[in-house]
């Protein structure tokens, strides 16, 4: 499997470290990955135990991306649940547990709280690679070709604004931008928001290296609408000189990444 996985990256001329210990030594049977920033960039992982199945479904060399599928048996591993910021009762951390996908709160440590969870045992995909200048990975909720993850991560409204707007839709990490209707637009300008344009860098709401936006207006319906420039330190900045709606991509998320194997994903 290492020679495989090893092949298909350089292949695909993406940096892969197979690591020589767990990421997360408590739980050295589960599957594991990350990207490392620091020195050389590279995609980092670690297999797990030996009847973890890891292939690379298909890669892209223009794109430099491959896809990753993952099937492990459901494990139970241990992770740890920081508090930033005063004291929480068992009770709270056993609420804050289920919220993001359950699981058994064992014991405090220190300013932590250790918690037993459990991997997914679906079959899982990964779109892995390069996004323009810098690594990522996403966990995509399908897609066995690079052309099907990416179109897996648009949410219905962007393939909806494709059709209506081909060529106009601009992507920026895990954003994307797209045009306004007149009643949006419209909406918009009667807030009580407008016309203070002279905020400045405003983030996006995910977690991660933030994306801001140089005036960023939030609507009923948990809709969000900016104007004016989108900085992020890994991506291109954008500019819009009209207001466009703001829709976050489809990756599949959970609160506990360490249940998908990731550590640190941007």
């Amino acid at each position: 499997m290492s020679s495989r996985l090893s092949a298909a990256f350089e292949e695909a001329r993406i940096p892969l470290e197979l690591s020589s210990a767990p990421l997360r030594p408590t739980n050295p049977e589960i599957f594991q990955l990350d990207i490392v920033r620091e020195r050389a960039e590279r995609v980092r992982l670690w297999p797990g135990a030996g009847d973890n199945g890891i292939e690379v479904l298909s890669l892209d060399r223009r794109l430099n991306q491959v896809v990753l599928a993952v099937r492990e048996p459901r494990r139970p591993y241990e992770d740890r649940v920081r508090i930033r910021g005063g004291r929480v009762t068992r009770e709270q951390i056993e609420a804050f547990v289920r919220e993001g996908g359950g699981g058994r709160v064992i014991r405090p440590r220190g300013s932590s709280w250790i918690v037993e969870r459990f991997t997914e045992p679906a079959d899982r995909r990964f779109l892995v690679g390069f996004d323009r200048r810098h690594l990522f990975a996403a966990q995509v909720p399908s897609g066995d070709t690079v052309w099907e993850a990416h179109e897996a991560l648009k949410p219905q409204e962007v393939r909806i604004a494709e059709a209506q707007w081909p060529g106009r839709i601009v992507r920026q990490g895990e954003w994307f931008f797209v045009p306004v209707t007149s009643r949006e637009e419209n909406e918009v300008r009667q807030s009580r928001w407008f016309p203070n344009n002279s905020w400045w860098r405003h983030r996006l709401p995910s977690s991660g290296e933030p994306h801001l936006a140089e005036t960023l207006v939030g609507l009923s319906g948990n809709r969000l609408f900016v104007r004016g420039t989108v900085h992020h330190r890994d991506h291109h900045t954008v500019c819009f000189d009209r207001w466009r709606r703001v829709h976050l991509n489809a990756e599949v998320r959970r609160r506990n990444d360490l249940a998908r194997g990731f550590y640190w994903i941007d």
